[in-house]
């Protein structure tokens, strides 16, 4: 026995008892349709329906539909669907059916329609979709597809040949977002395997993150005559920001000498030698935030990690130009390598393997009057092998001492001591997730300020101001916290990406060098 979609099936198109046609293409040709089948498909159907005006065709009213920007093939399949519930989909129609479900209001198949693309993606190639949607213009569905490649970015940039037909502009467009889950020397294999002119490739290299790239991965690159390009670019750029930075030092110390403190720069010279950087920041003109440098000092490049790190930092202003990331187990850095850099950001996910070096490291570079960000998570447990040691541990710099690990228990923003401060401007709450990362202490120096407590009555933000003999004054910010969000897991074990943790973290940056 038939069902009704069998019979149904016999009128798609058919001229008997139709009462609409349609004039498909700039050919005009010809389909037919039955108002009370698409009408039950669709309230546009129905209200367009309603307001249309009536031709006279054999004898009989009839609605005239104008389509003049379908294909027929593809508008047949529309029509199927209308009056079956179902049709064959192909990668080449998903997109033009999923427009007509858009346009007419057709949830149901349009549903449908992402579902396929969905798989589609997975099977065959994204960037050729993205190019598409990007014709479409259709912004929900370019976020939709967006999130799909930045969950799936390992997946989708690493196989050779994923760029390949793509334009550049669809690549430029690309590769601006940062959030991809990738490795940048994945990207850069495959900018440099597509058949695009060699200038243009080297615009997109303007996209990527050199810093995050590693010793590893400049000896892989040096091997390419993209990547020695690249590496060379790298470094007259760097060289170039050094001579402005020199340029704009050497003005602010000029404008010293008409000053009582050339007088005290003078006196502290018989000492030792007085840096440029110490020189501009005794002037007490605050940086604005589009000027700080900020260093990320880890143990990782984990691009997700850091990638949603760099987000937080600069959310309040600072620009991501001026953030720059080390791993420290892969190159040691000396305090003259540290200079050009206003505050650090201190943050711990392996074994660190000079932590007495690096203490004392972090210690001088206080003493020069800069700023330090500390996550305590790791890097102030007590005796592990991810902490740091030396002299920055000690209650001369820190807010209090290194303890236990507390995770699994989760735990928000509880006392605010001083809710005018700065590094609380715009903070209203916070929640570490269903980990919480945080040291359990309360053993506080005299002579730091605990700003806010968790919700348990442990320290999470903690301030201790170093005077310098020069008159410089140097600032340990301690966050008891995990830096990394919820955003780069779905299970919420990180603090959630919904509340004020970016602020805390781009507040403790700036205050760290007297914003």
């Amino acid at each position: 026995m038939k069902s009704l979609q069998d019979h149904l099936s016999n009128f798609i198109n058919c001229n008997e008892l139709a009462d609409v046609k349609f004039l498909i293409g700039k050919k005009k040709k010809e389909m037919y349709g039955h108002q009370l089948i698409l009408s039950i498909n669709s309230e546009m159907w129905k209200s367009m329906f309603y307001t249309m005006k009536w031709s006279e065709m054999d004898n009989k009213k009839i609605a005239v539909v104008k389509v003049p920007e379908q294909d027929p093939k593809i508008f047949a399949k529309f029509l199927q669907y209308c009056y079956t519930g179902s049709v064959k989909l192909t990668t080449e129609s998903i997109l033009p059916l999923y427009k007509l479900s858009d346009k007419y209001m057709m949830e149901d198949l349009k549903e449908l329609c992402v579902h396929f693309l969905e798989s589609s993606i997975i099977k065959n190639k994204c960037f050729q979709f993205y190019e598409k949607i990007l014709e479409m213009n259709d912004q929900n569905l370019l976020e939709w597809i967006m999130t799909v490649i930045k969950k799936n970015s390992r997946y989708f940039f690493s196989p050779k040949g994923a760029f390949y037909g793509v334009k550049f502009q669809t690549l430029k467009r690309l590769l601006k977002n940062p959030n991809y889950d990738c490795h940048e020397i994945k990207l850069f294999q495959r900018i440099e395997e597509i058949k695009l002119k060699f200038a243009e490739k080297c615009k997109l290299l303007k996209l990527l993150h050199f810093d995050l790239i590693g010793s590893k991965g400049i000896k892989k690159i040096k091997k390419t005559e993209l990547g020695v390009f690249w590496i060379k670019r790298e470094k007259r750029k760097r060289e170039k920001q050094l001579e402005i930075q020199k340029k704009i030092l050497k003005k602010k110390i000029l404008c010293l000498k008409n000053t009582k403190l050339y007088s005290m720069f003078t006196k502290s010279l018989r000492f030792r030698k007085a840096t440029h950087e110490e020189k501009c920041r005794s002037t007490k003109a605050p940086l604005r935030a589009d000027q700080v440098r900020v260093l990320i000092m880890t143990t990782t490049t984990y691009p997700k990690y850091l990638n949603d790190i760099m987000e937080s930092i600069t959310s309040q202003g600072i620009l991501r130009k001026n953030v720059s990331a080390l791993n420290v187990n892969l190159k040691t850095v000396t305090l003259n390598d540290l200079r050009i850099y206003d505050s650090i950001f201190v943050f711990s996910y392996k074994p660190l393997k000079k932590a007495k070096y690096y203490g004392n490291l972090l210690a001088n570079f206080v003493k020069l009057g800069k700023g330090i960000v500390i996550c305590a998570s790791d890097c102030l447990r007590e005796k592990h092998e991810r902490s740091l040691q030396g002299e920055i541990t000690s209650l001369e710099y820190l807010s209090f001492q290194q303890g236990k690990l507390i995770h699994q228990k989760q735990a928000s923003l509880g006392k605010v001591h001083h809710p005018d401060h700065p590094i609380m401007k715009g903070v209203e709450s916070f929640d570490g997730g269903s980990d919480s990362f945080r040291i359990n202490t309360k053993l506080i120096s005299p002579e730091a300020t605990v700003i806010a407590e968790w919700s348990d009555g442990i320290p999470l933000i903690a301030l201790k101001k170093n005077q310098i003999e020069n008159d410089l004054q140097g600032n340990v910010i301690v966050l008891n916290i995990w830096p990394v969000s919820d955003s780069v897991r779905n299970n919420k074990t990180f603090w959630l990406q919904n509340t004020d943790g970016k602020k805390i973290i781009s507040n403790s940056i700036l205050y760290s060098v007297n914003f």
